[in-house]
């Protein structure tokens, strides 16, 4: 993302190894592209799950990344991670902008609310 986007994303590991996606709305984000960082958010958490299911045999003996050989792999797992999800962000976005145009939404009148306080998405 850049900052004409309105917002950054990332991701990573909590401490106990849970993946989890980070969003940081700049203070001049319209809720247009409030509405995109969330659905960013997502498709970057659908990208984590499918990374999951993958590693599935090795997670159900341990959840922790740094236990499981992965620790040095870490950066480079997240940013293919977080690649795949930018690389197919714009034509998901496309599409649900479409498609919620066709169901009558306007997205730039959307009531996400933060107020301030963080929102957590997990991955279980």
């Amino acid at each position: 993302t850049t900052m004409k986007d309105g917002y950054v994303i990332s991701s990573g590991f909590q401490r106990n190894g849970t993946p989890c996606v980070i969003v940081s709305l700049l203070s001049t984000v319209t809720p247009l592209q409030q509405t995109k960082a969330y659905f960013h958010a997502k498709v970057l958490s659908k990208k984590w799950q499918e990374w999951l299911q993958e590693q599935r045999g090795q997670l159900q003996q341990d959840r922790n990344p740094k236990t499981l050989g992965l620790q040095g792999e870490i950066g480079n797992v997240r940013l293919e991670i977080e690649d795949k999800a930018s690389n197919r962000l714009d034509t998901y976005w496309d599409g649900f902008v479409m498609a919620s145009a066709n169901a009558g939404w306007d997205l730039s009148r959307s009531e996400l609310q933060t107020c301030g306080y963080e929102i957590n998405m997990e991955l279980i």
